[in-house]
């Protein structure tokens, strides 16, 4: 028995860990000015389904009606830039890659957005960043006050 539970909690340590690593950054002033993007848009489309590995994904596998409500390759219409080369009425195309970092976007729901380009050049947020959900126009207060 002793064998079998040593065998059971090596099999487990030795699994990688799937966790998102985040750098502990103090402030939103902070966020802003690591950010490639800083933008205020609306979901207008949930790709999720469009997108390679999406059956595959643990997300799916668990509830293949999610990409209904919201997911994880939003595009945005953007409704205002505070950072970064984009203009009103843009589309903005986050990508993903199916990682616990990943964010998942509500359909039809606004939101600032702190975002990056990755080597390839594709726009990226993570769940380490700031990205705010508007329900109220004074969040946007806050925003407003960082440059």
């Amino acid at each position: 028995m002793k064998f079998f539970l040593m065998l059971a909690f090596l099999l487990v340590t030795a699994i990688p860990s799937m966790a998102c690593e985040c750098m502990f950054v103090d402030s939103m002033q902070e966020h802003f000015d690591q950010a490639d993007l800083v933008f205020y848009a609306k979901v207008s489309e949930i790709r999720d389904p469009q997108t390679k590995g999406f059956k595959d994904s643990p997300i799916y596998m668990m509830d293949s009606t999610y990409a209904e409500r919201g997911g994880y390759f939003p595009t945005f219409t953007v409704i205002k830039k505070y950072k970064g080369k984009t203009k009103k009425g843009r589309e903005i195309r986050l990508h993903s890659s199916w990682s616990s970092c990943d964010t998942s976007f509500l359909k039809d729901t606004e939101y600032v957005v702190f975002a990056y380009y990755d080597d390839q050049g594709r726009v990226r947020t993570s769940t380490c960043v700031p990205n705010i959900k508007i329900t109220d126009p004074e969040q946007l207060e806050a925003i407003k006050k960082l440059r």
